[in-house]
């Protein structure tokens, strides 16, 4: 059987900054050998739900283009340190998007340098979440104040009884939300040998 592919006219989005979101990060050989394959998605503006394809190397170096797009999305890398680029899902950063143009003549978008977001993620290594074991980030919420990780594994701890990231919080609230909801879809029990 065919594959089925839906073509698309592909979008040239102008040379400038935009707020992105880490979709995937995948290991693949290329034209320079195994590198890191990055799909990220604007998040803002006009172009907002557009993805884009960006490269790193494997480097293990703390001077790497792998580290500095880290650093950018709040986790900065150390010497000794085991990362998983799976902790970068997710996260966000504002990227330098440039156009380039091919050999044959044809243009197209180039993801030419990651950096911090304006709002800080609040990112502490040593803070590691009880539900996925992930590391802790912090994030903002409406009204644009900045909770630390600090802050989010403190309230999660007082609300949930253990120390959660942003995601497995919301997951507790819902699960805590559907819980409440069925209760109140059964009906009250009445015993029928009560006395009256």
């Amino acid at each position: 059987m065919g594959v089925i592919i839906d073509m698309k006219e592909q979008v040239l989005i102008p040379t400038g900054e935009y707020a992105i979101k880490v979709l995937a990060i995948a290991q693949e050989t290329g034209a320079f050998g195994e590198q890191l394959k990055w799909q990220v998605e604007l998040t803002n503006g006009d172009f907002a739900g557009q993805t884009l394809l960006a490269w790193t190397s494997l480097s293990d170096s703390v001077k790497s283009k792998l580290a500095k797009w880290s650093a950018a999305l709040g986790i900065p890398l150390e010497a000794g340190m085991r990362f998983n680029t799976d902790d970068l899902i997710g996260l966000t950063a504002n990227a330098t998007i440039l156009i380039r143009t091919k050999d044959d003549g044809s243009e197209f978008n180039k993801v030419e340098d990651l950096k911090l977001a304006r709002k800080s993620t609040g990112y502490v290594h040593s803070l590691v979440c009880e539900g996925c074991e992930g590391r802790i980030a912090g994030y903002a919420i409406t009204g644009g104040r900045t909770y630390t990780a600090q802050q989010v594994a403190d309230n999660s701890s007082r609300v949930f009884g253990r120390r959660l990231c942003q995601r497995c919080s919301l997951a507790a609230k819902e699960a805590q939300e559907a819980a409440k909801a069925l209760e109140a879809d059964e009906p009250e029990f009445t015993d029928p040998f009560a006395a009256e």
